[in-house]
């Protein structure tokens, strides 16, 4: 059973709902730890959007900070590590339909923290890649791939193949 100081961290599921940082929209506690643990139904993805961030800057996030992980604990593959004051909306996308979300503050200055939505993506796998770089993660990553289920790598017709396609 996982237990959590009220409105900090806990098991969040269905299609959409939103969270935010403790106290919001006033300034959050010092020294707190929460995880939020994102579940949609099996086959989807999740957008995350993230509306409002404000916390105390560290270049390397060592005072304040919120991650994003594409999978069910924090040892999934990082999807973001924000640290600083940004431009809202902010959107992270998943490749399955697990999230999990971590928000640690220390023990001086504090902000408004964060408000944030999550939206479940039927389907959760394709679309076209545009990045010079990056990765891609089959369906569920770091879970077994799902059974059925095809995976099809390529480019758009005109535009130039990848120079390096590392499959791990």
């Amino acid at each position: 059973m996982l237990c959590v100081p009220a409105g900090c961290g806990g098991e969040l599921s269905g299609p959409r709902g939103s969270f935010n940082s403790p106290d919001y929209p006033n300034k959050y506690p010092e020294n707190r730890e929460c995880i939020w643990y994102i579940s949609t139904s099996l086959g989807s993805s999740i957008t995350l959007t993230i509306h409002e961030f404000s916390v105390e800057f560290h270049q390397d996030c060592n005072y304040d900070v919120l991650e994003v992980y594409g999978g069910p604990d924090l040892l999934a593959p990082q999807l973001a590590k924000l640290c600083t004051t940004t431009s809202s909306p902010l959107q992270v996308s998943s490749t399955g339909n697990l999230l999990t979300v971590r928000f640690k503050s220390d023990s001086y200055v504090s902000g408004r923290g964060f408000n944030a939505s999550w939206a479940e993506v039927q389907g959760g796998c394709g679309g076209p890649v545009t990045a010079p770089s990056g990765e891609i993660h089959s369906p569920s990553y770091p879970s077994s791939y799902p059974q059925q289920r095809g995976l099809f790598l390529g480019h758009q017709r005109g535009s130039q193949p990848p120079s390096l396609l590392k499959l791990l």
